[in-house]
């Protein structure tokens, strides 16, 4: 486990600081205390040069799933 960031690709507020719980070359699984605020689409900040585009494959209220993409559905404003 360690901290990851999440930047959101339109201007949704949200804590930017998660926890990494799982990783594959497909996705990711992430935990914070809430999770509604997480927006569909995403790019995950890994390390200072590596984020991926994600898209949430599941939500509850502390975890997520989400699958790497290649770009977003959601236009940015």
């Amino acid at each position: 486990m360690r901290e990851v960031r999440v930047v959101t690709i339109g201007d949704a507020r949200l804590p930017s600081t998660f926890i990494l719980l799982d990783i594959s070359q497909s996705g990711a699984r992430l935990k914070a205390s809430d999770m509604t605020g997480l927006p569909k689409e995403f790019y995950l900040v890994l390390r200072e040069n590596l984020m991926k585009c994600c898209r949430v494959a599941w939500r509850n209220k502390t975890q997520a799933g989400v699958r790497f993409i290649k770009e977003p559905n959601t236009p940015a404003k």
